[in-house]
């Protein structure tokens, strides 16, 4: 969990400002939570605001309190792989899946940029033109089976280079995953990353970080969930989300798993393309 699940907890706090007209705030108890991607919200309150006005709404959302997982079925099942009574950290991770409320659906998160990080992303705009991002990359901690594979996405590249000019965003110290294929982007911190998404004429990206970046910033993408993630709960109206239709979808398993592979071989490059072209039209529309 990481950058995503911060946006999102922007998306609950917005929707709960939305629906009240009050003050928010993120919190883990009665500590109220700082995260790079609440930096310059104006809907966040502050831990002296919430100690000095009674009427902050306190949402509680941090690691371990995930309001889109159903910790209760994580933790049991957990405790039935143990075969004892463990810590919850323990429990959590013997269960090596997630389990998904019913009924949950993502809300559009927030990011607001610094002057300094808009004008970093337009100087990139100005040098490469319109472009689109291509996001091979899945964090390092991420389930294997949110990974479509390097072959695929070399396939998208043949396909959709002609069409676009095509951007990687690399973060420091990390190699480019599509080498000579798409301009790579160096990007220092996860916040230029978004930067960079929010000048794009379109995204094609992984279940993760980055396309919740893309829906807070307003950026049309298409998203490769595959059988692993609900699409359905983590994915947006407006984009483009390629899931798999199969009774043992989402699995939410953090190991390798055959259903998981079964559900990207189902998503074919082409489609993909096909997609993306779609997008480019109604944006150019």
């Amino acid at each position: 969990m990481g950058y995503g699940d911060e946006i999102m907890a922007t998306g609950d706090a917005r929707v709960v400002r939305e629906t009240t007209g009050r003050r928010v705030a993120i919190c883990k108890g009665k500590t109220v939570r700082w995260h790079a991607m609440f930096s310059g919200n104006p809907g966040l309150a502050s831990q002296a605001e919430v100690d000095s006005d009674p009427a902050v709404i306190r949402i509680q959302n941090y690691p371990g309190a995930r309001p889109y997982l159903d910790y209760d079925k994580i933790t049991r099942l957990g405790r039935s792989k143990l075969g004892k009574k463990a810590s919850f950290k323990h429990e959590i991770g013997a269960a090596r899946r997630w389990i998904y409320v019913p009924g949950y659906r993502v809300a559009r998160g927030e990011i607001f940029l610094t002057e300094q990080e808009k004008a970093w992303a337009a100087e990139v705009r100005k040098s490469l033109g319109p472009f689109v991002v291509f996001e091979p990359r899945v964090k390092a901690r991420a389930s294997p089976n949110k990974q479509w594979g390097a072959r695929r996405w070399l396939d998208l590249v043949d396909l959709a280079e002609k069409s676009a000019q095509l951007v990687q965003l690399v973060p420091p110290g990390c190699g480019a995953l599509l080498p000579s294929r798409a301009a790579e982007v160096v990007t220092p911190t996860f916040r230029h990353a978004a930067a960079v998404l929010s000048q794009a004429s379109a995204a094609v990206l992984p279940e993760g970080g980055l396309h919740h970046a893309a829906a807070a910033l307003g950026v049309p993408a298409v998203v490769i969930f595959g059988g692993c993630t609900a699409a359905d709960v983590l994915g947006y109206s407006d984009h483009v989300n390629l899931s798999y239709d199969h009774p043992d979808s989402p699995c939410g398993l953090r190991d390798p798993c055959g259903h998981c592979r079964e559900a990207m071989d189902s998503i074919k490059p082409g489609d993909v393309a096909r997609h993306l072209k779609k997008l480019l039209e109604r944006e150019d529309g």
